[in-house]
């Protein structure tokens, strides 16, 4: 009868324990997870914000570069144009010059 007695006493004391145990180990899982998946979200919140802050600037750089481009073409063409006006005014000033210095025109 001691014997009986004995292994209920262990049984439900095992019950407990495993009870406990798995209480224990659920939330240990729970903890785990939690803290993996902050971990793994702050790690990729900083990842995507690391790479949205390269691919800003990276358009920025393309916006300076265009504007920069935009600018020299400008610059190109207003030269080219200045050129142009240049030899038209030397045209016209030759030109007029002939034309008053010339014994032909009176």
């Amino acid at each position: 009868m001691d014997l009986i007695r004995k292994n209920r006493y262990l049984n439900k004391a095992y019950k407990v324990r495993t009870s406990t145990f798995g209480w224990a180990h659920a939330v240990y899982h729970n903890v785990y997870h939690i803290r993996s998946t902050r971990s793994a979200t702050v790690y990729y919140i900083r990842t995507a914000r690391s790479v949205a802050a390269y691919y800003i600037r990276t358009a920025r750089s393309a916006v300076y570069y265009i504007r920069t481009a935009r600018l020299a073409v400008y610059h190109i063409r207003v030269a080219r144009s200045a050129v142009y006006y240049n030899i038209y005014y030397i045209r016209v000033a030759a030109a007029t010059s002939l034309y008053l210095t010339s014994p032909i025109y009176p």
